[in-house]
């Protein structure tokens, strides 16, 4: 797989990242998506769901800011 990964990499106009940015850009995408840690952790073969957690915590973080500007909207409205 990483072998087709470099070659298209050597395509005009192919942007330079590796192969693990793949893995990074899927996990950010699943979670601002919301789909569950325990299934991005199934999906990129973490050995437990922690590992997930710790590497992307990043991206829980922004995901409780979204949560609390959410919140601060729908309260506002309510008044």
């Amino acid at each position: 797989m990483e072998r087709i990964f470099k070659r298209l990499l050597q395509e005009p106009l192919a942007p330079a990242i590796r192969f693990h940015n793949l893995r990074y850009s899927a996990a950010t995408i699943f979670h601002s998506m919301g789909v569950h840690a325990k299934i991005v952790q199934e999906i990129l073969g973490h050995s437990s769901i922690q590992v997930t957690l710790d590497l992307y915590r990043y991206v829980i973080v922004s995901m409780q800011h979204d949560a609390m500007n959410k919140m601060e909207s729908f309260l506002q409205e309510a008044r």
